[in-house]
């Protein structure tokens, strides 16, 4: 689970993982390749493996659910957090 500040940017990059997600709350603006889609509460994603791709927080930022195919190598190393989301 991903939790985006408004208007916050990722910038274009890739990764050998496919990607799947679901915007819990909010809504998130993306860029695959050269398509453009805004994605709010409810409506999900596929981003291919080594797909280019750039994301922004809506106006009321996201809460997202992001699940990667493989597992990202980085992300086997984080540790759980103790913190309650901000969500629902």
């Amino acid at each position: 689970m991903v939790e985006i500040e408004p208007h916050a940017e990722l910038p274009e990059h890739s990764h050998e993982n496919e990607q799947l997600g679901i915007v819990l709350r909010g809504s998130v603006s993306f860029r695959v390749g050269s398509e453009e889609k805004t994605v709010h509460a409810g409506g999900t994603w596929n981003i291919p493996s080594h797909a280019p791709h750039f994301v922004k927080g809506g106006p009321e930022g996201a809460v997202v659910l992001d699940v990667f195919a493989p597992t990202r190598e980085e992300w086997k190393q984080l540790d759980a957090i103790a913190a309650a989301p901000r969500w629902p």
